[in-house]
């Protein structure tokens, strides 16, 4: 499942959520975490590890990877920005940082793009329904 997964470019959204991919010692760790339930999950090389639902803005999970324990830390940056927010994800083996991750939904500029051209749409539908109606 992860192996397809890590191919495709999954684009974090309220439908797919945000999706990490680490590798420690050759064995491969997936972190998904839903963007609508606040589910999180982890495989370790396909094994799923890790099943909890996880509502905090800061949350740490321990686990095995080949004998050794690890903590997976997940936090939001600007968790109060339900549009721009972004889930950081870090991967720490014996109070190291390995390796970290950061994933958006949606980028700044093309978020004001969309509010412009959302703005131009309904004013331009308001003056033809005026015009029309005669107002």
């Amino acid at each position: 499942m992860t192996k397809r997964m890590m191919n495709d470019d999954i684009k974090p959204n309220y439908r797919n959520g945000w999706w990490f991919f680490f590798e420690l010692n050759g064995q491969q760790i997936t972190h998904h975490s839903s963007a609508l339930s606040g589910r999180e999950r982890i495989w370790v090389n396909d094994d799923l590890v890790i099943n909890r639902i996880g509502w905090g803005i800061f949350n740490t999970h321990e686990f095995d990877v080949g004998g050794t324990t690890v903590k997976l830390k997940s936090g939001f940056t600007r968790p109060f920005h339900i549009f721009t927010s972004r889930l950081d994800a870090e991967l720490w083996q014996h109070d190291e940082l390995i390796s970290s991750q950061s994933s958006q939904f949606v980028s700044t500029a093309k978020l004001f793009w969309q509010f412009v051209w959302g703005c131009s749409a309904g004013a331009s539908i308001a003056f033809f329904i005026r015009s029309v109606i005669g107002g």
